[in-house]
């Protein structure tokens, strides 16, 4: 067992958090950063393409497809192919990072939608929003974080219990119902 899945609990006996916990709570923080310095510095343009979903709704495939689309007559995509990069690479995260300047420029986000900078409402920028039954967000959201994080707690974490979390609107992108 690695040292950093080790749960220990203090003194008091209380639980300790693990290095993977500590790391993720750090990732939403730069996330949050990352949304926040979005709403005062990011200036949209009106052949921008902004594709948006809730994680885990299939953005995957449609930054493939609309990739695929628009890049489909650029025979001089250079290193940007789908052969040599993943999807997440070729259409990066608004709040992750600042987009480039090729025209027109291709974007994700898993912001809700009153969550996007103020330029993105006022501009002509095409929204493409993709949308997936909520249950089965729900328990591809559930698989995937049991893969990520594995068993850090000393107990699992039940679906009924997280579904039951999930219906109240906790989710760390916000309720699944803000992104409608």
């Amino acid at each position: 067992m690695e040292i950093s899945k080790v749960t220990k609990n203090n003194e008091e006996g209380e639980r300790v958090e693990t290095i993977e916990e500590i790391l993720a709570k750090l990732e939403k923080v730069k996330y949050i950063q990352g949304i926040l310095s979005l709403q005062t510095q990011f200036v949209a343009r009106d052949d921008d393409i902004l594709l948006t979903s809730c994680p885990k709704s299939g953005s995957l495939w449609l930054k493939s497809l609309i990739f695929s689309i628009v890049k489909r007559n650029n025979d001089n995509n250079g290193p940007l192919s789908f052969s040599t990069c993943n999807p997440h690479n070729l259409v990066r995260a608004l709040e992750l990072s600042l987009p480039d300047e090729a025209k027109p420029r291709i974007m994700s986000a898993h912001s809700p939608y009153p969550s996007l900078p103020p330029s993105i409402m006022s501009s002509n920028c095409k929204i493409i929003y993709i949308c997936r039954n909520p249950l089965d967000l729900f328990v591809s959201h559930w698989h995937f974080i049991h893969k990520l994080f594995g068993d850090i707690n000393t107990e699992p974490t039940h679906l009924e219990e997280c579904f039951d979390v999930f219906c109240k609107g906790v989710h760390p992108f916000g309720p699944f119902w803000d992104h409608i």
